[in-house]
């Protein structure tokens, strides 16, 4: 195992992940989206539920913008109120990095470690064994087509390795962070159900895109093309109602905690409405504005 390629590439990714993460030790986050996924795992990690605008977190708004929340029913000062606007799976990942860091400036320093080794550097590996399965050869091949499938793969796993861009992502509270590599176990899991169709691995395949959802639930087109994808293309028709299930009771006790919040059926998260009214609003700009009303 520890000879392997992918393995040796995961070294290599984290090492190159670590470096800009060690350098910005004491940096601390934005009042954007990092501020609220922050706040969703503080209260989390602290027992409270999924909440967030606490007045101490108001207080730090206080300068930017102005939220009244007096009104608002069920608003409670110390621990915030209760939403659905984000999805539960990023916040509940810091929650846990939360729990054994502690609460203190030094969270972020550890969210940023855990994300560089548990959903950065995984990438490399992943990619990997994806271009493996995304593109087999025959055996009857040749060994020199063999061996240029190999480093194509590997290729592809140094790309995601060192990519720049994918080298800062962990330095960010974001949900491309999980979403990427859950996105990519997910993808991996169908291609393997395609080459060995298993009980196993149909089920992991809902599993993973029922957690690629909880994270970003933009991805709800691409899991309905998947199991049409198994059922149709493949000719799986059990495959597909095993993903279809493995996914619908990943998903559903979220579904049901967001419609027992809203008194109607809801769904994993609810900031679309908001952030196309953002997008389009005479007065924005399509980025993370309050000015708007």
């Amino acid at each position: 195992m520890f000879k392997s390629f992918a393995f040796r590439i995961f070294v290599i990714a984290l090492v190159l992940r670590l470096i800009p993460i060690i350098l910005a030790r004491g940096l601390g986050i934005g009042l954007d989206d990092m501020f609220q996924y922050d706040m969703l795992a503080r209260s989390l990690a602290g027992g409270h539920g999924f909440r967030w605008y606490a007045e101490a977190d108001l207080k730090q708004l206080a300068s930017f913008v102005d939220f009244d929340l007096t009104s608002v029913k069920d608003y409670d000062p110390n621990l915030g109120i209760p939403t659905s606007f984000r999805a539960p799976l990023y916040p509940t990942f810091l929650a846990i990095v939360y729990f054994f860091s502690d609460t203190d400036f030094s969270r972020f320093f550890a969210a940023r470690l855990a994300q560089a080794i548990f959903l950065g550097a995984p990438l490399a590996p992943l990619t990997y064994w994806v271009a493996h399965r995304l593109f087999p050869l025959p055996s009857a091949l040749t060994t020199e087509r063999g061996k240029l499938k190999e480093n194509m793969a590997r290729m592809s796993a140094w790309i995601v390795a060192a990519y720049p861009m994918l080298l800062v992502y962990p330095l960010g509270l974001g949900t491309e962070n999980p979403f990427f590599v859950l996105l990519l176990s997910s993808f991996l899991f169908l291609l393997l159900s395609i080459d060995k169709p298993t009980t196993f691995y149909f089920l992991l395949s809902g599993i993973f895109l029922g957690l690629t959802t909880l994270t970003r639930s933009v991805i709800l087109p691409f899991v309905s093309l998947a199991i049409l994808w198994i059922w149709f293309a493949n000719k799986q028709k059990r495959g597909a109602i095993l993903m279809a299930i493995a996914f619908a009771l990943t998903i559903t006790p979220w579904i049901i905690r967001n419609s027992l919040l809203h008194h109607k059926l809801t769904g994993v998260e609810t900031s679309m409405g908001y952030n196309l009214y953002l997008g389009y609003h005479p007065q924005g700009n399509g980025s993370f504005v309050f000015g708007p009303h």
